[in-house]
């Protein structure tokens, strides 16, 4: 009796290797949401991963922009702590031709990457071209989340205010004229550190002693940045995003119902105490309407508030932390808005 060997053509043998790819996708897929369901850190890891990259461009496009002179001190160690955390080290700038007799007025930037992500370096060449107007600028470090939940990144930079008014003398910084200032989550940490200088209510609910006096703020700076949680979409395409960066922030899964949750918004705690702010963000920016809520409810207060927006229509569209682009107008409106308010509030 003859025999056959069974013959597979080629494009039956491509649909099984193609099945096998498949089902190891799938397991994959599965792997990973397990994973998630866990602990965000992969996530988070892809989030760092993305951010970090965007930073790092927006650094070196921005760097040409930096005038000569600028005298930078980085990784500053500070000696102080809030509460039972310390400090970590800041960087700080001074204007070209600064003498130890000079006491400027500061700014003190805190930087983004949606708490999970970024860097005091990130903001670098940007405080060094603030710095050449006439500001001290500081970029005080936080651990990012998942390594720290609330409120440990506000007690960090909670304790580098208190370095700051400290060696106020040493470093040439004017203690009576200090700005609070930031991007993206950075500009939500920076709005919260000012209110609770000026709510003690909330400071202690988080547990925080605010390191100055209220009339030591002369305002706010916030870009990018959001203010209400509760205002977020956290159904819609950013939803996942959303999710992963809070889950982590607050270090729980169910943190949208958590106190600390309401405790670190900014929005539903806000009167007429917030110190005067300057708040922008572009037309594109998906959280644009997180800076429009602030500056309404602001205005309704009767804080001083000056917004620079654009039309919806604006072309090119102001995506997420446009001001950092330098080589378009509208960057340039905002670097030269931002640097007129801080003037006019420090009288420089």
């Amino acid at each position: 009796m003859q025999t056959h060997t069974p013959h597979h053509s080629p494009g039956l043998r491509w649909l099984r290797r193609a099945g096998t790819a498949l089902s190891l996708l799938a397991l994959l897929l599965a792997g990973l949401v397990l994973v998630h369901q866990i602990t965000p850190r992969p996530a988070v890891t892809l989030i760092r991963w993305l951010f970090d990259g965007g930073a790092r461009n927006a650094a070196v496009a921005l760097e040409r922009h930096v005038p000569e002179g600028v005298q930078a001190l980085r990784d500053q160690p500070v000696s102080t702590r809030s509460g039972d955390v310390p400090g970590l080290p800041l960087d700080l700038y001074r204007p070209a031709g600064w003498t130890p007799e000079q006491r400027l007025p500061a700014i003190v930037w805190v930087h983004g990457g949606a708490w999970v992500a970024g860097d005091k370096r990130d903001v670098d060449p940007w405080l060094r071209l603030l710095a050449s107007h006439g500001f001290v600028t500081v970029a005080p470090a936080y651990t990012r989340a998942p390594e720290a939940r609330f409120p440990t990144p506000l007690h960090q930079l909670n304790a580098a205010l208190a370095h700051l008014d400290q060696q106020a003398d040493v470093l040439g910084i004017d203690r009576s004229r200090i700005l609070l200032a930031g991007d993206s989550a950075g500009a939500h940490l920076a709005a919260l550190l000012a209110h609770i200088h000026v709510q003690p209510e909330h400071a202690q609910r988080i547990g925080i002693r605010p390191a100055l006096r209220p009339a030591q703020l002369r305002g706010t700076l916030l870009f990018c940045g959001p203010f209400d949680f509760d205002r977020m979409n956290f159904d819609g395409a950013f939803g996942p995003f959303l999710n992963t960066v809070v889950r982590a922030f607050f270090g729980q899964r169910d943190a949208r119902q958590s106190q600390a949750y309401r405790d670190a918004a900014v929005l539903p705690h806000l009167d007429a105490s917030f110190p005067p702010t300057f708040v922008s963000a572009g037309n594109a920016d998906p959280l644009l309407d997180q800076s429009l809520l602030l500056h309404n409810r602001l205005q309704t207060l009767g804080v001083p508030v000056e917004g620079l927006f654009f039309a919806a229509d604006h072309q090119p569209p102001l995506g997420h932390e446009y001001q950092f682009n330098q080589d378009t107008e509208a960057g340039r409106r905002a670097l030269a808005a931002a640097i007129d308010f801080a003037r006019r509030r420090t009288a420089l």
